[in-house]
């Protein structure tokens, strides 16, 4: 999956009941395009 920051993530569980959650850097983004993506993201 990804955010609107550009990251991507997950989130698995292990065989202990541990939930890892998981993310990764991709790409800077301007706050002015980052506001747009928001928008978009939730429909507006």
């Amino acid at each position: 999956m990804m955010d609107f920051y550009q990251r991507a993530f997950g989130a698995e569980e292990d065989p202990f009941g541990h939930r890892w959650t998981l993310s990764t850097y991709v790409e800077d983004v301007p706050p002015d395009m980052m506001n747009a993506r928001m928008k978009e993201m939730l429909g507006g």
